[in-house]
């Protein structure tokens, strides 16, 4: 909560099997969870690096996801404010594996809340749910360039959101598509995408993506640009 304030980050790990990990404690966080930008911001890496909670790894050569819950205010009888979680879910299918190409289903999901039962907090309870699927494809050009395409679904939906109050939202249901061409090698990573977005909302996702303004989140300003299309790039040296 405040820059002088140092708390105990703690974890333990246990693997169940060659393919199946668990931990409990601090987890895996942030950009470990390979979210998409619409749906977590990179930002958060650096904002919000501290996950507490429960996480379950599950590696094998056709499968790879990542399934955790991130309890981020805990609250006890009374307490003036609600409780507020995350569920999270990152799955990648391999369904053509090759030498030189290879073909990938991408299943993620966040559900973020906000309630609670024993709260003395007037506000009401949010559940907002973000979903991703699509396709990606990656062409190994030689050992060290890779080249990949990738199209992908998102929606939006309000599971559970009031009509007023500092938890609604201007829009219950929404969606958006995102094309990518990605290019990477030993020095370089570069993207360039195209964004377009209808009503979409995600309270963990990157602003630049969504229908409302970020300053909606703290106040009742209600800017929003129903229908979004952005060009984006991006370029990592290593």
């Amino acid at each position: 909560n405040k820059f002088t304030q140092t708390i105990p980050i703690f974890s333990v790990q246990h693997k169940l099997n060659k393919n199946i990990e668990i931990i409990f404690g601090s987890l895996y966080s942030t950009l470990n969870h390979k979210l998409e930008e619409p749906i977590f911001r990179f930002d958060r890496y650096y904002q919000n690096n501290v996950e507490y909670g429960l996480q379950l790894l599950y590696n094998s050569s056709l499968i790879e996801s990542d399934l955790w819950m991130n309890w981020e205010k805990f609250i006890f009888k009374n307490d003036p404010f609600q409780e507020e979680f995350v569920v999270g879910n990152n799955t990648d299918f391999k369904i053509y594996p090759s030498k030189k190409f290879d073909v990938y289903i991408p299943l993620q999901m966040l559900i973020s809340h906000k309630g609670g039962q024993i709260d003395s907090s007037p506000n009401s309870k949010s559940t907002i749910f973000n979903g991703l699927t699509g396709l990606k494809f990656n062409y190994k050009i030689n050992k060290n360039n890779t080249l990949g395409l990738e199209s992908l679904f998102l929606w939006y939906k309000g599971l559970s959101l009031p009509d007023e109050g500092c938890n609604m939202q201007l829009f219950k249901n929404g969606k958006g598509f995102y094309n990518k061409i990605k290019y990477d090698n030993n020095f370089i990573s570069a993207m360039l995408g195209y964004w377009v977005g209808e009503k979409f909302i995600s309270p963990k996702g990157e602003y630049l993506f969504q229908s409302v303004s970020e300053r909606d989140y703290y106040s009742s300003i209600n800017f929003f640009e129903k229908t979004r299309k952005i060009i984006t790039t991006k370029i990592a040296f290593k």
